[in-house]
């Protein structure tokens, strides 16, 4: 798209404090790149990175923030500067632009977008950021897969860690001598941008052969664990005998079932309603596959077969029945926040339930609500001050079915305890990472990752271990007068390795007629990373980069540097040859208007050209 910005103000904007944002649905939900194409302030002088939304909406879940560095200057009072840019998923999948914030399909010319915002010193500056709506739902879907494949067939579990969070794992699938372990997860589990998954094998090593995160279970499919027939394997034996019972996760409401199988297979299902066992009507047979039709609730399908083919996989379609306990949303406070005592008598704990019919106590005190809000002041709950209070809201409907959410707080302000380092994600290269602070007086105490630290002067410092990977380092301070605790945790990244750079497109001693080329590879290391085209700087957007360049007549040679956060740098090169000039056909015979009496005739002549070339007769390549 075409943007123009404008400095409406009195006083001069230094560019370099400014960001814009571009709100969007990201529907491809894959890998995406921006690309500046034009700027008046030079298009190497604006960045742009995407940011995934940690509260989404119904029209943005990501946005494209663009940036200015310093060589872009500043702009005077009434200017303005324009770019041109757009930005695609890697893969060119189509995005919804009917649904995103800040497109605007009437803007045939510059008009004001206040869906497009504008930021100085990361301060809100023009429009208007995407509201988010308070959404009640029954627990995050986890529709995102991480599988993981290992050379040979073993039954001993596997360890993770993703984003520090331990988890065990058992084998999901043995396939083709591999070992494939299946961990479900929901958006909520990731960071934004970078993710760690740390590996532990225990006993004797192996050999890693695949590792991907897929969308197995997109557009509300739920996986069903009943054997191999519902492992969305259609060719892997099943070992299933003549009759199989497969038990869904929740009440359906059964509206088809097909069944695939080989040659010469034929099923009976039938689902089980109460007591009885139903059978349902086949409606279009297909070879190697079965329709059946039916409306029915039930959690349990039975599968008979009577052919002489082995049945290999069953899809049940249908909808799940709503018969849960209510679910609450906690609108206000957030877990671990801290509540200043002048002013927490007047204010009151707000949230949300999905189901109006239920009741809602708080710390066992009934909270006033209004339709699906619900509210309680703070002075009822029992909180304590100067202490880490719990609060348990519990949602009870008519059934008497009840769940509950908890959360704590803090009643009193922390602030007169300081820790040096800031919440930021770190990169470092370092055996040991430096933590120091302050503490209010001596009867207080402090723990890093469970061993106590010293304090001098109410100052203390030390030095935490790292590992290779992500590292949570967990800091605790307590106030021994009055028995107040409070944890943080600080994120850093141990990565020893160089700095690793390849080229990928284009290769080596390729020959284009193109005057311009897009040079674009791989890079990893410590941090943010900055790589260089030709001693232009290109766009580097989760380990990839890319970058147009110009060509000229003859050898180009294409130089890449990347330096990381450390200043380790890597350094590679290729050659590409540009060649505009056709070649050049002389000696052709026969010539024209030859006659000949033969059913064939022998096609030679003579060609000259820079670069290597092939020559084509009615189609055919010629020998040279």
């Amino acid at each position: 798209h075409h943007l123009r910005l404008i400095n409406t103000g009195q006083t001069e904007i230094n560019l370099a404090e400014v960001k814009l944002r571009y709100w969007y649905t990201n529907e491809p939900y894959k890998p995406q790149v921006a690309t500046i194409y034009w700027a008046s302030c030079g298009r190497s002088n604006i960045t742009a990175q995407f940011i995934a939304l940690t509260e989404t909406t119904s029209d943005a879940d990501q946005y494209l923030e663009l940036g200015f560095n310093h060589q872009a200057r500043k702009l005077s009072p009434g200017s303005s500067i324009e770019a041109q840019l757009g930005f695609n998923s890697t893969d060119w999948s189509d995005y919804h632009q009917e649904n995103d914030y800040s497109f605007n399909s009437t803007a045939y010319s510059f008009t004001e977008n206040p869906n497009y915002t504008v930021y100085l010193n990361q301060e809100l500056y023009w429009g208007k950021e995407p509201k988010n709506r308070p959404q009640i739902t029954a627990g995050l879907k986890k529709e995102s897969y991480l599988e993981l494949t290992f050379r040979g067939e073993t039954s001993a579990p596997l360890t993770i860690e993703l984003n520090g969070e331990t988890i065990s794992l058992t084998p999901a699938l043995y396939l083709r001598g591999q070992t494939l372990y299946s961990y479900p997860f929901s958006a909520n589990e990731l960071w934004a941008e970078h993710n760690f998954l740390r590996i532990k094998v225990a006993g004797e090593s192996r050999m890693l052969t695949g590792a991907r995160v897929t969308k197995r279970n997109a557009g509300g499919e739920v996986p069903i664990n009943s054997g191999g027939l519902t492992d969305r394997l259609l060719l892997t034996p099943v070992g299933a005998g003549p009759e199989e019972e497969i038990f869904l996760p929740e009440k359906l409401l059964v509206e088809k079932i097909i069944v695939y199988g080989e040659k010469g297979f034929y099923v009976y299902p039938e689902v089980k309603a109460g007591e009885n066992w139903i059978n349902l009507t086949p409606i279009a047979e297909e070879e190697g596959k079965l329709t059946f039709a039916g409306a029915m609730i039930t959690e349990q399908i039975r599968v008979r077969s009577s052919g002489s083919g082995t049945v290999n996989e069953v899809q049940v379609l249908g909808s799940p029945v709503t018969d849960q306990a209510p679910t609450v949303k906690i609108l206000w406070p957030s877990d671990g926040e801290e509540l200043d005592l002048i002013s927490w008598g007047t204010k009151e704990l707000s949230g949300l339930v999905d189901n109006p019919e239920s009741q809602i106590y708080v710390n066992g005190k009934k909270a006033s609500h209004n339709g699906h809000y619900f509210t309680v002041k703070l002075p009822f709950l029992g909180l304590k001050p100067w202490e880490n209070n719990k609060i348990t809201v519990t949602a009870v409907d008519p059934q008497n079915r009840e769940s509950s959410q908890e959360l704590f707080v803090s009643l009193g302000k922390f602030s007169d305890f300081i820790l040096d380092q800031p919440a930021q994600l770190v990169y470092t290269d370092q055996e040991t990472f430096r933590l120091s602070g302050r503490v209010p007086h001596p009867k207080c105490q402090v723990e890093v990752n469970g061993a106590p630290v010293p304090i001098n002067n109410r100052l203390f410092s030390t030095e935490a271990p790292l590992v290779e990977g992500l590292n949570l380092i967990k800091i605790s301070f307590t106030d021994q007068i009055t028995g107040f605790r409070r944890a943080y945790e600080r994120q850093v990244v141990k990565q020893t390795g160089p700095v690793r750079l390849t080229i990928d497109q284009p290769l080596a001693q390729i020959y284009t007629a193109d005057r311009r080329i897009t040079v674009a590879g791989v890079v990893t290391g410590v941090g943010r990373i900055k790589v260089m085209v030709n001693n232009k700087e290109a766009q580097v957007n989760a380990g990839y980069y890319h970058l147009e360049v110009p060509l000229s007549e003859g050898e180009n040679q294409i130089t890449v540097q990347a330096v990381d956060q450390r200043g380790a740098t890597a350094e590679r090169e290729v050659t590409v040859i540009c060649d505009t000039t056709p070649p050049e056909l002389t000696e052709v015979l026969p010539e024209e208007g030859f006659l000949s009496s033969s059913e064939r005739v022998r096609i030679s002549g003579r060609v000259s050209d820079q670069s290597p070339v092939f020559v084509y007769v009615d189609g055919k390549a010629a020998q040279i």
